[in-house]
């Protein structure tokens, strides 16, 4: 019952600035804005995200190209493969914005979703009283960022480890369970417009 919000948490990128954490203390950080440049097919797409970071950084950006694909017929598996774009290989990505100062950084990763393995549970270093269902699914995420720094001050990468990581899943996951129990009418009205060419498939 997980599986279309989770995807739709995603997909929506314009509703990422309504969900996706901000902080104001210790520092300022956070998603500014979400712009989807383009739509390719169902769900892949050219995505544009501005978030504010602390005194002295300049805001940064990443122009991120979201490319969904899935081996539903065989195993059950959707992915999706995140990778920057720039002007130099896209010509869909828009120029930097000349009215403030922003730093574009680079970003590859990707999401995993899938029906939980047998025996998954019961793997070495996994914990034994999980109980798993047989519509369970394993979510899986990885990535890598060029910040575009030279250095990066230890307090902010503790705070980026430490806090905004699990933070940000804590509430990818938060809002995947409203969009399932009615609490995210954005999400609603988006997932019955689409609810054809996407969220029913």
């Amino acid at each position: 019952d997980l599986l279309v919000p989770l995807l739709s948490c995603l997909n929506e990128s314009e509703l990422y600035a309504s969900w996706l954490p901000k902080w104001t203390t210790p520092t300022r950080l956070g998603v500014r804005e979400s712009v989807k440049v383009d739509q390719v097919g169902r769900c892949s797409q050219l995505v544009v995200i501005t978030c504010d970071c602390p005194w002295p950084l300049e805001t940064r950006q990443v122009v991120l190209n979201a490319v969904a694909f899935d081996d539903i017929e065989t195993l059950g598996d959707i992915g999706v493969l995140l990778q920057t774009r720039d002007c130099a290989d896209d010509d869909r990505v828009p120029p930097k914005p000349h009215d403030e100062d922003v730093t574009r950084i680079d970003v590859d990763g990707g999401f995993l979703f899938r029906r939980v393995p047998d025996g998954w549970a019961n793997a070495e270093g996994e914990d034994p009283c999980v109980d798993v269902g047989e519509d369970d699914i394993l979510v899986s995420f990885g990535y890598t960022v060029d910040p575009k720094l030279e250095y990066i001050p230890n307090w902010l990468l503790n705070f980026i480890v430490r806090t905004v990581i699990g933070t940000l899943w804590g509430a990818f996951i938060q809002v995947a369970e409203d969009v399932r129990d009615g609490k995210r009418p954005e999400h609603a009205s988006v997932i019955q417009e689409k609810r054809q060419t996407l969220y029913n498939w």
